[in-house]
């Protein structure tokens, strides 16, 4: 059994492994893009931001596309962001940072 093991683990090592497709490295920025979102939107930051910019919840809806009930939500981590809008939502807290600096 020991030496099967051995032989197929040498093999499986030495084999060449398949390309990932290419999306794959998409959908790791993806995800680290939605974790981040969810992070500033639970620690508060995300709020933080956008007061600072002094932008009401009804022009963060707009721009992100949602009511401004879930912006709400998101901040006050009621809800958690998540797909294309939370993804917008992120752009646009970033384009806030890039703007106050």
């Amino acid at each position: 059994m020991g030496l099967v093991y051995l032989c197929w683990t040498l093999t499986a090592t030495l084999l060449p492994q398949p390309p990932r497709p290419r999306h794959h490295r998409l959908m790791e920025t993806t995800a680290v893009r939605v974790a981040r979102i969810r992070r500033l939107a639970h620690t508060g930051e995300a709020r933080a931001i956008r007061r600072a910019a002094r932008l009401p919840l009804r022009i963060v809806a707009l721009e992100v596309g949602c009511a401004p009930s879930t912006v709400m939500r998101w901040e006050s981590g009621e809800r958690r962001p998540t797909g294309p809008k939370a993804l917008r939502y992120l752009d646009l807290l970033d384009k806030l940072l890039r703007e106050a600096v």
